[in-house]
């Protein structure tokens, strides 16, 4: 049995929403034609990493004979290296661990015990519906998703980088990031997912 962290393990999470409404009433006229009646609202989001596993060996459940990846062997030592020109400036450190020797293949490092990169991205939009006849309006919207272009990163590299038994991990991109967070989720296009570079989108609506 392996105990662990959750693969959903979020140890910090923060989320806030904003909606202002500019100043409608101006001295003078053309002030207000201008300025007034925008409307500006503003979403981030802020949490730390998922739980990351090291992939040991493949091994195969002797009661429902379903295959799963084996815990590496852990030494102790800082687990993470920090270098300058990589995604996020951070990595496993694959000579902390090493292939297991035991009989089952199964090593001791704790389940889930690293941690992938967290996100921050704050979007913002401002509107402002513009009269022109009647009950007929014009809608103005402007929306800029990651603003201040904050790098978010996807899935890590979490291959040890050899089988041999008692070898230390040779995998010198060990914990790597390998694309950004928008790319690694599944769905949408990664344009339209979170934790993608800076973008923006403008949209004119005629409501009538």
């Amino acid at each position: 049995m392996q105990r662990g962290n959750s693969d959903q393990d979020v140890r910090n999470s923060f989320t806030a929403a904003l909606v202002y409404n500019l100043p409608r009433q101006y001295a003078d006229r053309w002030e207000r034609a201008i300025l007034g009646g925008w409307v500006m609202d503003m979403r981030t989001t802020e949490r730390s990493g998922f739980p990351v596993q090291v992939q040991g060996a493949s091994l195969t459940d002797p009661i429902s004979g379903e295959t799963y990846d084996g815990r590496l062997n852990y030494n102790g030592a800082y687990p993470y290296v920090h270098v300058a020109g990589i995604p996020g400036g951070r990595q496993f450190n694959p000579s902390v661990f090493s292939v297991p020797t035991t009989a089952d293949g199964d090593g001791n490092a704790p389940r889930n015990f690293l941690r992938g990169f967290g996100e921050a991205s704050t979007d913002v939009a401002i509107e402002r519906v513009f009269p022109l006849y009647d009950r007929l309006n014009l809608r103005f919207r402007a929306e800029g998703f990651n603003i201040f272009n904050h790098p978010n990163f996807g899935e890590l590299n979490s291959d040890c980088g050899t089988s041999t038994a008692g070898a230390p991990c040779s995998n010198s991109i060990m914990g790597q990031a390998q694309n950004t967070l928008s790319d690694a989720l599944s769905g949408l296009a990664s344009i339209y997912q979170q934790g993608g570079p800076r973008s923006l989108q403008f949209a004119l609506k005629l409501q009538f």
